[in-house]
């Protein structure tokens, strides 16, 4: 992954300057790391945009014939600061941490960070020739272009990067892991010793994912959305940040209830007994909830769904996202509009109910702040620029570390050490060795709600 995101900021750099005329004359490409791969975009006057890709697709297989030894250094650290930036961030950590257990094969951030120091010019020469001899390859072409120049543009990829199918295909496989029932914790602190600020997020894992069950959780997201604000961020003032989202990992569906508070004010134990005493509460919301309000939220929702793309680029992300999952479900949104329209408050009540009872699955992350922190100015105006970038939903941006001081502080001695608890075997102090004996869930999709499997291409082809 590290070698991924050097390289990815290499061909970037080499494009930069051949490719700046066609942004200017109205053409846009993006390339760009995303989970176990890159990701090219291009888009703009489709008379030249094989034009583009051309361009960078030989790009993809020429580095080694362009960058130096400076370069490769400047932009290794410019990497070891975005991971840095994103490491000292409690929610991007808090994230990071969940997903690491979630997810059957994932390199912590942590864990990139620290050996960016070891690599090379050679390392990543090496990378760009064994990273395009082999790949899987993923494509959508939408827009004014005809099926036969769609094709021209693929074989002409093909033939520049000159790929076999990829050997070890479990490194690219998306698998997810099943949580043992129960509740179980993990712990650590901030990596910014000036940052009181604590990250909570408990995660409540259902299991395999069907229209029927995403539909019952965004429904139930929706009910509890208001009353979880009001209670937890306006009345007990738990923190700045409050959300509760339905979680999606690579068919495994779940849900999870974040809290943003301060070491200062409150512990992370009592954020947690307050969201667990919240969450004992939603059964009675549903159950107190009138038929006219609960037909008021269902409409809503169903109203969210029927909204249609009004643009080319919203149509794409969709029909891209359909493609990335491998589920191809390109009518989604119109298969979970049908689903809704047949959900009765009682179908929501039951489920909570079965759900609770026999399959809790619970995994609570803690980032903890530093109560001793000094509170410095510099600190505090970050805190406050963190909120605003929280309130507005901004968290998976990524800034750049302009605080060299801070960089410089903490850059060596930068780690992640999970808090133990005596005689506590639901906590978590080693990733691996909690994952090693769970169970591992086969690749799976999204059941349709007539339960019924089909073939990819009898998706595509019905679609």
């Amino acid at each position: 992954d590290a070698l991924c995101a050097l390289y990815e900021r290499l061909v970037k750099f080499r494009l930069s300057e051949e490719l700046y005329p066609a942004t200017v004359a109205g053409l846009s490409y993006q390339f760009y790391t995303a989970e176990k791969g890159i990701i090219l975009k291009v888009n703009g006057y489709n008379e030249k945009l094989h034009l583009l890709v051309g361009i960078i697709t030989k790009a993809m297989v020429s580095m080694r014939e362009h960058i130096t030894e400076d370069q490769f250094n400047i932009f290794k650290t410019d990497q070891k600061k975005s991971y840095f930036n994103s490491l000292i961030k409690p929610r991007t950590l808090n994230k990071d941490i969940r997903l690491s257990i979630v997810e059957h094969i994932r390199w912590p951030i942590i864990t990139k960070y620290k050996c960016l120091d070891s690599l090379t010019l050679n390392d990543v020469l090496h990378f760009s020739d064994a990273y395009t001899s082999e790949l899987y390859l993923q494509t959508l072409m939408q827009g004014n272009l005809t099926e036969e120049s769609a094709h021209n543009v693929m074989n002409s990829v093909l033939t520049t990067l000159n790929c076999r199918n990829i050997k070890e295909t479990k490194y690219i496989e998306n698998r997810t892991v099943q949580l043992p029932q129960g509740s179980h914790f993990i712990r650590c602190r901030s990596l910014n010793e000036e940052d009181v600020n604590t990250v909570i997020c408990n995660f409540y894992q259902i299991g395999p994912c069907s229209l029927r069950v995403e539909s019952i959780l965004d429904l139930l997201m929706m009910f509890v959305e208001e009353p979880l604000f009001d209670t937890l961020r306006t009345k007990e003032q738990l923190g700045y940040y409050v959300s509760a989202s339905v979680r999606m990992n690579y068919g495994i569906i779940g849900y999870s209830i974040a809290v943003n508070s301060q070491e200062t004010k409150f512990s992370a134990a009592h954020v947690d007994e307050r969201i667990e005493v919240f969450r004992g509460k939603m059964l009675q919301i549903l159950e107190e909830m009138s038929e006219e309000d609960f037909e008021h939220v269902r409409e809503s929702l169903i109203k969210i769904k029927q909204v249609v793309d009004i643009s080319l680029a919203e149509e794409v992300s969709h029909n891209w996202e359909e493609i990335t999952s491998e589920e191809y479900v390109f009518d989604r949104r119109r298969r979970e509009v049908d689903v809704l329209r047949a959900l009765t408050k009682q179908d929501i009540i039951d489920f909570c109910l079965n759900n609770e009872r026999t399959n809790l699955r619970k995994l609570s992350v803690q980032v903890i702040g530093n109560k001793d922190a000094v509170r410095s100015k510099r600190s505090a105006k970050r805190d406050e620029e963190n909120s605003n970038e929280d309130s507005a939903g901004s968290s998976g941006s990524e800034s750049e570390v302009d605080d060299e001081e801070l960089f410089n502080a903490l850059a060596s001695k930068l780690d992640v050490r999970f808090i133990p608890k005596d005689g506590d075997a639901t906590t978590i102090v080693d990733i691996k060795d909690f994952k090693e004996n769970l169970h591992i869930y086969p690749i799976t999709k999204t059941k349709l709600e007539n339960g019924t499997e089909r073939s990819q291409m009898e998706i595509i082809e019905e679609c």
